[in-house]
């Protein structure tokens, strides 16, 4: 399972994705946008974003049909495609923790928001490419590293857990633990002492470490980076 996604229109606040999706040897193929996105469990509407959704056979091209049954559910009629290509963009005019946010400078793409998915099919790798634009310089995320801005989940929860900042930030690294650590600055841009909020964030996690007994959670997940993200916007 794996996605591309790439910002031909960045200035409009646009986001392009095309997902190469296995069908499972089933005939109709069921995709779906989940209602919620981790740490905020309220009903979410990220269907109404999507604009211009195709979907083609991965090996031939062939437009295929589909069925909106529900207002974040499609029914694709797969035939005997071993895969199935979406192809659809997604309108991302929202700063939050719930929302994508794209624009001429940098991204901030939220998975539930942006990754289609097929139902009964998610505790699989997941795969996300990442094409810059031109005068951006790098992609920041939890998600591990594939190299060339391509990046791997193990299953849906974690895909969708795992937020990526695009664009040209300043990062900071600290270790606290022996654990990474990564401090992610967008916008910081003369008006923001990056290095003195990188130790910042350094002296809480080590706070943090120590009222937990030195025993965190994401430890088991190392050399996985710990990565916050810093957005400094208007």
């Amino acid at each position: 399972m794996s996605y591309r996604v790439s910002f031909p229109n960045a200035q409009n606040h646009y986001v392009d994705v095309e997902a190469r999706i296995p069908t499972a040897g089933v005939g109709d193929l069921e995709l779906f946008l989940p209602v919620w996105t981790p740490g905020s469990y309220m009903v979410r509407e990220y269907s109404r974003q999507i604009e211009s959704i195709q979907f083609s056979g991965a090996e031939d091209g062939k437009v295929l049909d589909y069925e909106k049954t529900r207002k974040n559910r499609w029914l694709v009629h797969a035939g005997r495609s071993a895969a199935v290509t979406a192809r659809y963009r997604c309108y991302c005019r929202e700063m939050s923790v719930r929302n994508c946010w794209v624009e001429s400078d940098f991204a901030l793409l939220t998975g539930a928001q942006l990754f289609l998915a097929p139902v009964g099919q998610l505790q699989r790798p997941f795969q996300v490419q990442v094409d810059l634009p031109s005068n951006w310089k790098r992609v920041e995320t939890g998600l591990a590293p594939l190299g060339n801005n391509r990046f791997e989940a193990d299953d849906f929860d974690e895909l969708v857990d795992c937020p990526l900042v695009a664009g040209s930030p300043t990062v900071y690294d600290f270790q606290v633990s022996g654990l990474t650590h990564r401090l992610v600055n967008e916008g910081e841009g003369g008006i923001w002492d990056g290095a003195r909020s990188a130790k910042d964030a350094e002296k809480i996690v080590e706070t943090v470490h120590k009222m937990w007994g030195g025993v965190v959670p994401y430890a088991n997940y190392a050399p996985k980076t710990y990565t916050f993200f810093n957005l400094l916007t208007q």
